[in-house]
């Protein structure tokens, strides 16, 4: 069972990253680009995804694919006491979803809303592709 798993919290990462969307939202501004937050594992100074023990890399040329902006560990948002035990999958996705849950719901003001606040478009965040 997945969730029933332990992993020792100063072996897991918090992954900052950008997603460049290759949907088309009909503003003509270009892909926008959706922060996006991994826990993962370091191995050989790679990082993977926790759950699904897919690599996340520092860069890419896909859309849709997660790039690494920022990496902290996860003792950095974990109270001293707490710093040297392991804690259950169930927990660390929860803390998971808190992190993310911002960016869930700008974007779905952004569908609500066709991208406009107030009959004006207002500042998103966009991405420039090369």
């Amino acid at each position: 069972m997945l969730f029933a798993k332990k992993n020792k919290i100063d072996e897991v990462y918090v992954l900052k990253t950008y997603i460049v969307s290759n949907i088309n939202d009909g503003t003509g501004t270009g892909p926008r680009c959706i922060t996006c937050y991994f826990l993962a594992k370091k191995k050989k100074e790679k990082y993977f995804e926790l759950f699904s023990n897919v690599e996340i890399k520092k860069e890419s040329s896909y859309f849709n694919a997660p790039v690494i902006e920022e990496v902290k560990p996860l003792t950095d948002y974990i109270s001293d006491e707490y710093k040297k035990k392991a804690m259950e999958s169930k927990l660390l996705f929860d803390f998971l979803l808190h992190l993310n849950m911002e960016n869930i719901m700008e974007l779905i003001i952004d569908i609500e809303n066709g991208g406009k606040k107030d009959g004006e478009w207002y500042n998103r965040q966009w991405c420039s592709v090369p």
